[in-house]
């Protein structure tokens, strides 16, 4: 797959040796199909003062597959295969130059201004994380926060509420170690930690993010239920043992939502146990 780039050197053009302002994180595991269109819309930016750097957990040359001649994409390894989404963007985010970082899945993509509409509120307070929009077999679903007149203050009950991946855009400092390794949620987690280091972390009612569920996501796979339950228990005893960065009023929330969602994870388990439900979409739906 051939990805159009911008030439090497060009007027204006930020040289590679320069830090740029933003890294994109892009996590790479069995993305040959995606991860095109993934790194064209982060190239698309019309703030383009950035790097992306793709982290292979698989072991491809994604830069290669891209055949892209764009310095502003890098490529680095996990070393393993599988170590999983946190992992993964953490090798990049070891690699980031970038004073702020944000993270793009390699299935999803950004709106061309997302970064030019998400840079102020990011300098002026730290973070902020737009809108997500979910999208299944080509329709728009749902979106993490409802239409809002302006910014909002984030909360832990709004990090929690949508069940759906927030990206921020974020100060480099307040990323701390990284993602969590978790099985699953290790996003809202991050968020959770992101919001406890910072207090003024804002919300824009803006869609600037596109989250695409296929075949094969975690919330559509057979396994769901078996992750998800490793995955909240694993949060749950982290949060109890304070291995979590987190202010004790959002690991009070935290730990009430998770344990409301392994409870709710038990209900689906048994639904797609007896052929009543075929995935956890179909089952939230109902």
């Amino acid at each position: 797959m051939l990805l159009m780039c911008r030439p090497p050197v060009e007027d204006g053009f930020l040289a590679p040796s320069l830090a740029p302002t933003v890294s994109i994180l892009v996590p790479c595991f069995e993305a040959a199909a995606t991860i095109g269109k993934a790194v064209e819309s982060a190239l698309a930016q019309t703030f383009d003062d950035i790097e992306v750097i793709l982290a292979s957990d698989d072991g491809k040359d994604y830069a290669a597959m891209l055949g892209c001649a764009d310095p502003r994409v890098r490529q680095v390894s996990t070393g393993r295969i599988g170590s999983g989404d946190g992992p993964a963007r953490n090798v990049a985010l070891g690699a980031a130059r970038g004073r702020f970082v944000a993270n793009l899945d390699a299935d999803d993509t950004i709106r061309p201004e997302r970064l030019a509409y998400m840079l102020p509120y990011a300098e002026r307070y730290g973070a902020a994380i737009d809108n997500t929009a979910l999208w299944i077999d080509g329709r728009l679903t749902k979106t993490a926060f409802p239409p809002a007149p302006t910014d909002f203050r984030l909360t832990a009950e709004a990090i929690l509420g949508p069940r759906l991946p927030m990206n921020a855009l974020l100060r480099r400092n307040l990323a701390g170690e990284g993602w969590p390794a978790f099985d699953f949620c290790s996003d809202v987690v991050f968020n959770l930690e992101v919001l406890s280091r910072c207090p003024d972390f804002r919300g824009l009612a803006r869609i600037g993010y596109d989250y695409v569920k296929r075949d094969g996501s975690i919330t559509q796979s057979p396994d769901t239920a078996d992750r998800a339950a490793r995955g909240y228990a694993a949060i749950i005893a982290a949060i109890d043992t304070g291995e979590l960065d987190l202010t004790p009023e959002v690991a009070a929330a935290a730990r009430e939502e998770f344990a409301a969602n392994a409870r709710a994870n038990e209900a689906f388990r048994a639904a797609h146990r007896s052929g009543a439900v075929e995935n956890l979409e179909a089952w939230l739906a109902s």
